[in-house]
């Protein structure tokens, strides 16, 4: 297998790697911006000419590093929701929220529930994470998962 697949990959990668030294010698070697003819409208017989609609490919420097984290965004924080309340004096009984546990990957340090929301929707929580509206995950157990919804805790199993 090894005698078959090194020659193959040579055979593949030198092409490649002489078409790509070939498109920046054509193009140019300035660096901040190249245009690849065969694509830019103009006919080329090499090429046969360019594909109806195709568009020119720039490449533009950039000043930003591709491993430097983007600038940090500030989001206005949303507008309070109003609240109904219900008759003075009367409380309502607590009840657990609508959710359903569907599956636990368990890890000792980093545990992982999957959790069906009413909507239909299904996502991943962590402890000290918040799902649905205003459900909190605070600990997650390997059969179990405790969360806080209206300011009371409540475990739902599997």
């Amino acid at each position: 297998m090894r005698r078959i697949l090194l020659p193959l990959l040579v055979v593949v990668a030198v092409p490649l790697y002489v078409w790509d030294v070939y498109q920046v010698v054509r193009t140019g070697s300035s660096g901040t911006t190249a245009v690849i003819p065969a694509l830019s409208g103009t006919s080329r017989t090499s090429f046969g000419g360019a594909a109806p609609g195709a568009r020119a490919v720039h490449f533009v420097a950039s000043t930003r590093s591709p491993f430097e984290p983007y600038a940090s965004v500030v989001v206005a924080p949303r507008p309070a929701q109003p609240t109904t309340s219900t008759s003075a004096g009367a409380s309502q009984p607590a009840t657990p929220p609508p959710l359903t546990v569907t599956g636990i990957m368990w890890n000792a340090q980093n545990p992982v529930a999957m959790i069906s929301l009413p909507d239909g929707s299904s996502t991943m929580a962590k402890p000290g994470q918040t799902v649905g509206s205003g459900i909190l995950v605070k600990k997650v157990e390997q059969q179990r998962i405790l969360v806080v919804y209206g300011g009371k805790e409540f475990w739902i199993s599997k």
